[in-house]
């Protein structure tokens, strides 16, 4: 058998697939060689093609592990398969784990600060927030208010690198001037999941 924990896995992030190959004969003894894993779905990586069997506390039982990557392919599900060549007792098995791929996590932060006397910039940062290879978000975010109110524009496109982008607009609040909740809705691209942000208008 083969299990791949941690299982949901985000893009870019890596899990520990176990493979553990069991004698079925009753006092059979454990078996030896080595496993190999494959993946049904291009684009991701393993620590290693192969591992060695190494006997554990269970009598007729080997197990080895490797680690795997998704690659940013977008989310979904990707079958491991690991496959026992045999040895000069046991014949050869198979086995497949399924495991699910997500969207990397996400967090939005706004902040807005008053420029020019009554209008606001209001920045919305979105950062990567899922362990593993990290990246930008990118894509648009979107504003709205609770009062009323108008913006430079309700859209703008993230820039930048690393684990974090951001965008900025203006905007310029009716009465009240104080008081209202501006937002800011990340739509999320393939490879993140959307969040969002506020903050109130001081």
């Amino acid at each position: 058998m083969v299990n791949c924990s941690p299982n949901p896995v985000p893009i870019g992030g890596a899990t520990s697939c176990t493979a553990i190959v069991t004698d079925t004969v009753a006092g059979g003894t454990a078996p030896t060689g080595t496993v190999t894993f494959t993946s049904d779905t291009s684009g991701g990586s393993f620590s290693s093609s192969s591992c060695t069997l190494a006997g554990g506390s269970t009598s007729g039982q080997a197990s080895c592990a490797v680690s795997y990557t998704p690659g940013q392919i977008g989310s979904g599900t990707q079958n491991i398969t690991a496959s026992y060549g045999g040895d000069s007792s046991h014949t050869a098995s198979s086995d497949q784990a399924l495991l699910t791929v997500t969207l990397r996590a996400t967090t939005t932060v706004l902040t807005c600060q008053r420029s020019l006397l009554v209008f606001q910039k209001c920045t919305a940062t979105v950062s990567d927030t899922s362990p593993g290879s990290a990246t930008a978000p990118t894509g648009k975010v979107s504003f709205s208010s609770s009062g009323r109110g108008i913006f430079s524009a309700t859209q703008c496109t993230l820039s930048g690198t690393g684990t974090s982008a951001s965008c900025t607009v203006t905007y310029h609040p009716l009465v009240p001037l104080n008081g209202q909740t501006v937002t800011a809705s990340y739509g999320g691209d393939n490879t993140h999941q959307n969040s969002a942000g506020s903050t109130k208008l001081r």
